[in-house]
């Protein structure tokens, strides 16, 4: 690395893929501080937890629609129990065998989370198959 930093001359540095990629992780990788690290009640960024003060779900959105996104209209616990509590009075024996959250308003958030998982396995699958062909020796 100091050979890279010290050399004036940036035809003459030796670059390697490693400190590129390094110097990508320092600029784009988020920065995290301790507290967020350890801390229970930092679990924002993790689908589905429940914020601490206000009850709200933290919900999974597409990036597409996120200006239709309202913070106010994300359900609270009690709210997804009360959905749930008067589907169960008004469905049918077999609308019941829904599974729960089927019956509330984070059936399109699980759908888009559902989307999301989705998307990166095929991603994932095709990117693993092109490295195990590579690899294929004949």
């Amino acid at each position: 690395v100091s050979d890279y930093v010290n050399t004036r001359d940036w035809k003459k540095r030796k670059t390697t893929k490693a400190i590129i990629k390094e110097i990508m992780l320092q600029f784009a990788y988020p920065r995290l501080d301790i507290a967020v690290s350890k801390g229970m009640n930092h679990l924002l960024k993790a689908p589905f937890c429940v914020h601490p003060k206000t009850g709200r779900i933290c919900v999974p959105f597409n990036p597409v629609t996120v200006d239709k996104l309202n913070p106010e209209e994300v359900p609270t616990v009690s709210q997804l129990l009360d959905e749930i509590d008067k589907f169960t009075n008004t469905a049918t024996e077999e609308q019941k065998k829904l599974k729960d959250y089927k019956k509330t308003s984070l059936k399109k958030s699980i759908q888009v989370f559902d989307d999301f998982l989705t998307n990166m396995s095929a991603a994932w699958k095709g990117e693993l198959i092109a490295r195990s062909d590579e690899a294929m020796e004949f």
